[in-house]
């Protein structure tokens, strides 16, 4: 299969809103933890000013082969993406990132002041999870389905190996600058690669899970899990 038509597509901080209480949880803390909430108050205008949104997406047909899932970057064997997308003969491939100068400023502040290194950090990361919600809900409106959650190379038994392949069949360098290292980090960092399953059969048990409100049923263990 190959990929008919990718979309890219940019904005900029004034068109994503990040969560405080997002930031805040990526830096271990607590809403009302007030020390957090002023260095969390010291840091984001810096870190606004640094980020770049940039994302491309592309809508593809979905094979199933028992436990395999047929995407445009190959046959992935993973019982879990194959759940996930069970009801869905479409998907959105989506790639997303907040680009390099929030690692730039990550870097700087690591030797110079750790405790602001740890809030861009915790900044840049809440940044790019707002970003593809924002994607998400924009996506579901083109759709006008339930979409699924994103799910992620590395989540379950989707092996993270699938990444370079999945990135190359977008594009991402070219389009959003998003490569891999040597050793399979995704550059920029602050990136998010994801299949989200278009639901054309629709279900109580599918419709619970969006882009906003996937952790509560999410099987991967995460130290970032949302809480209530």
């Amino acid at each position: 299969m190959q990929l008919q038509t990718i979309h890219t597509v940019y904005a900029t901080s004034a068109d994503v809103a990040i969560n405080p209480a997002e930031a805040l949880r990526y830096m271990g803390a607590h809403k009302d933890d007030a020390p957090a909430r002023r260095l969390f108050e010291e840091c984001i205008e810096k870190a606004s000013a640094a980020f770049s949104y940039r994302a491309c997406f592309s809508c593809c047909p979905v094979f199933f082969e028992k436990d395999s899932v047929c995407l445009p970057f190959g046959e992935v064997g993973s019982a879990d993406l194959s759940r996930h997308l069970s009801g869905c003969s479409q998907v959105y491939l989506l790639a997303a990132t907040v680009g390099f100068s929030i690692d730039r400023l990550i870097s700087k502040y690591s030797a110079l002041q750790p405790s602001h290194a740890l809030a861009y950090q915790a900044i840049g990361a809440a940044a790019i999870e707002a970003w593809c919600d924002q994607l998400c809900a924009f996506l579901k409106e083109q759709a006008g389905v339930p979409l699924t959650s994103r799910f992620s190379p590395g989540y379950g038994d989707f092996p993270l190996s699938y990444q370079r392949d999945f990135l190359s069949a977008l594009d991402t360098q070219r389009r959003i600058g998003l490569t891999l290292s040597e050793g399979g980090l995704m550059l920029p960092t602050k990136s998010v690669s994801a299949i989200i399953g278009i639901q054309s059969i629709f279900s109580a048990q599918t419709s619970l899970s969006s882009c906003k409100e996937g952790c509560a049923n999410c099987t991967k263990q995460c130290a970032f899990r949302k809480r209530d």
